[in-house]
């Protein structure tokens, strides 16, 4: 089970859901956006229509301080 969480980046299609990862990793983070329509190689059925990413609560943290890096010095 799954819980949608509020995303300032709905109208690019990102989609935010936190989910059980089990006892090892806790709670989690799912992001989903529309998979780019040019993909190169293979890709399975699913992945024609999204591409995401799964994160643990440190590694969600450790990305954001990069993407405001990023956001902020474009480094």
């Amino acid at each position: 089970m799954s819980t949608e969480l509020k995303s300032s980046n709905i109208e690019d299609g990102i989609i935010l859901n936190s989910f059980w990862g089990g006892n090892d990793r806790g709670v989690m983070i799912n992001i989903n956006m529309p998979r780019d329509k040019e993909i190169v190689g293979e890709a399975s059925f699913s992945d024609n229509f999204f591409q995401s990413i799964q994160l643990t609560g440190e590694q969600a943290l450790k990305l954001a301080k990069d993407l405001k890096r990023f956001a902020m010095t474009g480094e």
